[in-house]
């Protein structure tokens, strides 16, 4: 004899939502935003190569639904968190 279990979810999205993918992509518009607005400026990687300088700045990593901060100071990730 099985039972099922039903549990009752009063936030978040669920798993497989038709919405997950627009309201997902609707944070990580503002996210960046959101960071730079609290101060982080990432970490920043300049070189110069043969008369071409090439500036990289980092500070968000986005993998599917994984995201990394990147900040040069604690007190700005935190802040960014």
């Amino acid at each position: 004899m099985s039972y099922l279990t039903f549990l009752r979810f009063d936030c978040g999205v669920r798993q497989r939502e038709n919405l997950f993918p627009l309201l997902f992509s609707l944070f990580l518009n503002d996210l960046e935003e959101f960071s730079n607005y609290v101060g982080n400026t990432g970490l920043d990687f300049n070189s110069v190569d043969i008369n071409i300088e090439t500036y990289l700045r980092i500070l968000i990593l986005i993998y599917a639904d994984d995201i990394v901060l990147i900040s040069d100071y604690l007190v700005k990730l935190q802040s960014s968190l």
